[in-house]
């Protein structure tokens, strides 16, 4: 009977180490990702210096822990980490509970919000490099009078922080002359 149970013993402990995982072989990415809330000078920072500047103190509030094919849904501000063979792999999630829309005109600068319900927008608070945007309730929409404005955006909306940077992309005053000089006399051909 003593041979019989170390033999089932032997046979038990060999049919184990078949079934176990090869390090080598195993996976090396994480299958969930967390979740972390990030603050309002956080995601200022992330916006105006990227993810390099990531350090220890944003992951201190994980609200949540998702499958690697889900999403989160709640409005906010969240870093997702997840592990990537040996990296750590870090993404900016802004869930907005609007759409922004930035209509630069070339005679002001009007920013548009439009919400779940698909109507404007009208008590967040917007700011464009530190100064006020207002609220124009005839046209719906914020909207400050100077044109080709650039900076920071910052929407302050339901307790959340959001921010966007703008830039403009026009041609200076000296292109736009050369341009006219150029290009307003016609061409004349010789025979």
């Amino acid at each position: 009977m003593k041979k019989h149970l170390t033999v089932l013993c032997l046979i038990l402990s060999f049919s184990q180490i078949g079934l176990a995982q090869f390090l080598h072989k195993a996976s090396k990415e994480s299958h969930y990702r967390l979740v972390y809330a990030l603050n309002s000078l956080q995601i200022k920072n992330i916006t105006l210096n990227g993810l390099g500047t990531v350090d220890s103190s944003y992951f201190n509030n994980c609200v949540d822990t998702i499958a690697l094919d889900e999403s989160f849904k709640k409005s906010g501000n969240y870093l997702i980490a997840s592990l990537d063979h040996d990296r750590l792999r870090l993404e900016l999630l802004e869930n907005r509970p609007f759409k922004l829309q930035v209509l630069n005109n070339q005679s002001d600068f009007n920013v548009v919000l439009i919400g779940d319900n698909n109507r404007f927008v009208n008590n967040a608070q917007v700011f464009l490099e530190g100064k006020k945007v207002k609220f124009s309730t005839e046209k719906g929409l914020y909207q400050l009078p100077k044109r080709h404005n650039k900076g920071l955006l910052q929407i302050d909306y339901e307790g959340e922080s959001y921010y966007e940077i703008i830039t403009t992309n026009y041609p200076s005053y000296a292109k736009k002359l050369k341009n006219r000089i150029v290009y307003s006399f016609p061409l004349k051909y010789s025979r």
